[in-house]
């Protein structure tokens, strides 16, 4: 039985592959790649949908049938709107808290309504939708809670440089000024 287990041992050293340098042997793999993307390139847009479904699935993920809605008036809802922004400040997302001061709400029965100026600030409201609408559903213990937003138009500001031009201006918001001009010999361009 001796005589078989050397032999044994022997075809086993000898089917071990080995350089004639004692070195080892790589061995290269192929990798075969997800042909899951159309392209190479990455998409602004393609990141915006897909982070606006998933923030979409979240909210309709949740069962609000069963939770209670009560009743809130509209100081505690202005309340917990500026604790959520003292929070957001906390948390270092400035920028959100500023869009949330500068849009004041309103209520409409449960809804929520916000006056935005930009787009930025639009991706920025659906993208902390969730978590604002899931403060202020608990906060307020009320949860058909619903938030929704409103693009206004921002008024150009006309600005005036010359004395001329400020003097004309006043005198549109009050006439008398020119009787006044008139009367006492003023001088508008000094």
């Amino acid at each position: 039985m001796s005589a078989t287990a050397t032999s044994d041992n022997s075809k086993e050293k000898t089917s071990n592959p080995t350089n004639s340098d004692s070195k080892p042997v790589s061995v290269k793999k192929r990798v075969k790649i997800d042909a899951g993307f159309q392209s190479g390139m990455i998409s602004i847009k393609g990141f915006k949908k897909k982070t606006e479904q998933e923030s979409a699935k979240k909210t309709e993920a949740e069962d609000l049938k069963g939770k209670p809605t009560t009743a809130f008036s509209e100081e505690d809802f202005v309340s917990a709107w500026n604790k959520y922004i003292v929070l957001l400040k906390e948390t270092g997302k400035s920028s959100f808290a500023s869009t949330m001061e500068v849009g004041a709400p309103t209520l409409d029965g449960e809804d929520v309504m916000v006056e935005i100026e930009n787009t930025v600030q639009e991706n920025e409201l659906n993208t902390e939708k969730a978590e604002l609408l899931g403060f202020l559903r608990s906060t307020l213990n009320n949860y058909s809670i619903q938030l929704k937003y409103n693009k206004v138009a921002v008024k150009e500001q006309t600005n005036y440089y010359t004395n001329r031009d400020r003097f004309n201006r006043l005198v549109e918001l009050n006439p008398t000024l020119l009787e006044l001009k008139k009367r006492f010999n003023l001088e508008t361009d000094y």
